[in-house]
């Protein structure tokens, strides 16, 4: 997808070069792909978990199918796209899940036949592994996530029969203790968990691990501090086997699998919670399940995983500021003059299902946002806020995650201000 808009300058490969043809001038800016192949994991593998501690990215454990359980852990460095192999884990397993805590990576749980509880703490600065004391609840499938330096590990399985667990216990490395806590209101495994602003969030995953078994849309927001939780927007995709990771307060989903023993993902879609809404985005060259996520430096790596029935080492990069669906709306304008004043136009067409079109006019440089509500005044979505140059811009904004019903957009720039109405109709 194309993400241009004209204004004062032409941009041909890199350079920009000044023109002016009867007054009017222009811009032609282009969006990149958001995807770029990496350097390959050594070892292929599946169901691993990745963990970052000073921009390093560590590939830990994993395996290549059934009771087929890697010790085996490789660092990359984002920066110069290359591998280093470490010391082994002490335990080797699939099925975990890791974070990093001051520096120390905890890698927690795994397996299913039985589940593990064991926990082993690793220092990439000297190299090695400590046992640390074993989560309360053996298990696999998990996720784990840190808040405030305390690790919470989520749901999962115990055994062979792959039975979803609500359970929630807490670890504190301080201490190196486990306390139980409030359960997680749907039972799954195969879910991924993510933090933000101190609030853990709980995504898709598996109620069960038998051949043919359905996943789960299903997001629901642990607060540690109340030790409670709270149903939020369901995830577009049913999905388990995914991984998540933050950029800029927005999660991202990427990758997993629709239903047990089917095809991998490449499926990529963003949660932000501040507003509760999912966006998609650009898709994963390689489609995959079993994989694991980090983000370094504003960029996400997806590595690992299934890939089509076979175990692979692929490692592909996101960086979600190339991505030409920012919060799922997609600017198409083309400006060629500039406009006399200030205008926002109806969105068309209207009523609409599930896409629509909003165009709005700037006669200078503005500070612009342009936001969505609810008939009741509750925000929606921010489909602009930032300045833009004089110029006449359009926007598309995908409704398909929200339902029926009347919608406001209102225009802000520079003391102008406006409001008009629209229609989804599904």
């Amino acid at each position: 997808m194309q993400f241009k808009h004209k204004i004062l300058c032409i941009a041909l490969s890199g350079v920009f070069v000044i023109v002016g043809l009867l007054g009017i001038t222009s811009l032609t800016l282009a969006q990149g792909n958001p995807w770029a192949t990496k350097a390959n994991m050594p070892t292929p593998r599946a169901l691993l978990s990745t963990s970052v501690v000073d921009g390093v990215i560590y590939a830990i454990g994993g395996g290549t199918g059934p009771y087929s359980d890697f010790s085996t852990v490789e660092a990359y460095d984002p920066k110069t796209d290359t591998w280093t192999k470490k010391i082994n884990m002490p335990t080797p397993r699939a099925g975990l899940s890791t974070c990093a805590v001051d520096g120390i990576i905890y890698a927690i749980g795994g397996h299913w036949s039985p589940g593990l509880a064991t926990v082993e703490a690793y220092n990439p600065v000297t190299d090695n592994w400590t046992s640390k004391t074993p989560m309360p609840t053996s298990r696999g499938f998990l996720s784990v996530s840190v808040v405030d330096g305390i690790i919470y590990a989520i749901g999962g399985c115990k055994d062979v029969t792959g039975i979803g667990l609500s359970k929630v216990e807490a670890y504190d490395p301080k201490t190196d203790t486990w306390t139980e806590k409030t359960p997680m209101p749907t039972a799954r495994l195969l879910l991924t968990s993510c933090e933000v602003d101190g609030i853990i969030y709980a995504i898709g995953g598996s109620s069960n691990f038998a051949p043919g078994a359905s996943t789960l849309r299903t997001v629901e927001a642990y607060d540690p501090a109340a030790n409670t939780w709270t149903k939020k927007t369901d995830m577009p995709t049913l999905r388990g086997g995914h991984s998540t990771s933050v950029v800029d307060r927005i999660i991202y989903a990427i990758g997993g699998v629709a239903y047990g023993g089917g095809p991998g993902l490449s499926t990529v879609e963003a949660y932000d919670p501040v507003t509760d809404t999912w966006m998609t985005k650009t898709d994963m060259p390689t489609p995959r399940k079993f994989l694991s996520c980090s983000a370094v430096d504003g960029k996400i790596y997806a590595i690992g995983g299934v890939d089509g029935g076979q175990v692979v080492a692929t490692v592909e990069e996101y960086d979600p500021s190339f991505d030409s669906t920012p919060t799922g709306v997609e600017e198409v304008s083309e400006v060629i003059a500039v406009p006399s004043g200030y205008e926002l136009s109806q969105n068309y067409p209207n009523p609409f299902n599930p896409m629509t079109t909003i165009q709005f006019n700037l006669p200078k440089t503005s500070n612009v946002t342009l936001k969505i509500f609810n008939v009741i005044g509750e925000e929606i979505t921010t489909i602009v806020s930032k300045q833009l140059p004089a110029g006449n811009y359009s926007y598309k904004w995908d409704a398909s995650n929200h339902a029926s019903g009347v919608y406001l957009y209102r225009l802000e720039a520079d003391g102008y201000f406006e409001t008009k109405k629209m229609i989804l109709m599904r």
